[in-house]
């Protein structure tokens, strides 16, 4: 498997891009990060 995105990235395209549609989206995957603790390093 080869990481072409990270959550980090997809949270950042979905706060800046789509607007009022992504914005559930955007708070759905923040609480699932949340949820299961999702690191970047």
């Amino acid at each position: 498997v080869c990481t072409i995105a990270r959550l980090a990235d997809l949270l950042l395209y979905l706060s800046h891009n789509g607007g009022e549609g992504m914005r559930s989206h955007h708070e759905n995957v923040l609480a699932y990060r949340q949820r299961y603790g999702v690191n970047e390093g």
